[in-house]
């Protein structure tokens, strides 16, 4: 059965570290931060910081972060991050289609990186999580967004995609894998775990959700609609980057 994303990222949240190391953080940062630095970005919203992926970079990158989320335990385990990393960082408990009631701002930017939109079931929650986005940049602010690409899962319909095989997670060597299942106009992936301890022995767990498969064109009308404008695309392997910004 699926679980609806507050519930899947509760979850996720002991395991969640697992989908991301050094060298894909690294690349995420080659990225991000020349782009932030280049409209002399200060202030940084990261609307779906999870345990801290993106903000604790930016954060050891000088930039002034404040990092939400809708899963307390994320969040828990966001700000152990940090203190671990020996960095600052404003954490505050919201969903992203409250930020403008939870959130002080405005910011600079406002960054939205993982499967954050796509996890909202109805075209309106798209548009008013952007909203909210809009609401609390400054004028002339940017929004960042990365996501899967969906016009390409769409086209090819994989059913399986390996994400980490045989990893050394602490005492555990870990396996994760997607299973993709396609309905009229969602997508589920469940996300498998093989989790081989230090006896030996094998555990096996699965955690599903339904997912919104937002397409570029999709997007790019859901932006227009939350107040957007200059809006950019750029690809990278299974991932959509995504530029907008918010004029006045």
């Amino acid at each position: 059965m699926a679980r609806q994303p507050k519930e899947y990222y509760q979850a996720l949240a002991r395991h969640y570290d697992w989908f991301v190391w050094d060298e894909m953080v690294e690349e995420q940062m080659h990225d991000l931060v020349p782009l932030l630095r280049s409209r002399q970005i200060k202030t940084v919203l990261d609307c779906a910081c999870g345990t801290g992926v993106q903000a604790i970079p930016l954060a050891r990158a000088k930039f002034r972060v404040t990092a939400s989320d809708l899963s307390p335990d994320m969040l828990e385990r966001c700000w152990q991050n940090a203190e671990a990393a020996g960095v600052r960082l404003t954490v505050v408990e919201s969903d992203v289609r409250e930020l403008s009631r939870r959130v002080t701002g405005p910011f600079d930017a406002v960054i939205c990186m993982g499967n954050v939109l796509p996890h909202l079931a109805t075209d309106d929650d798209v548009v008013l999580a952007l909203s909210n986005m809009h609401d609390v940049l400054r004028p002339g602010g940017l929004l960042v967004i990365e996501m899967r690409y969906y016009d390409q899962l769409l086209q090819d319909r994989p059913r399986y995609i390996p994400f980490r095989v045989n990893v050394e997670e602490g005492l555990e060597h870990v396996t994760i894998l997607y299973v993709f299942t396609y309905g009229e106009k969602t997508v589920r992936v469940s996300v498998v775990f093989l989790i081989q301890h230090q006896d030996g022995n094998v555990e096996t767990e699965v955690e599903s959700v339904e997912y919104n498969p937002i397409t570029t064109d999709r997007l790019t009308g859901f932006l227009h609609n939350g107040g957007f404008t200059h809006i950019t695309y750029s690809r990278r392997q299974q991932r959509l980057f995504c530029t907008a910004e918010k004029v006045s």
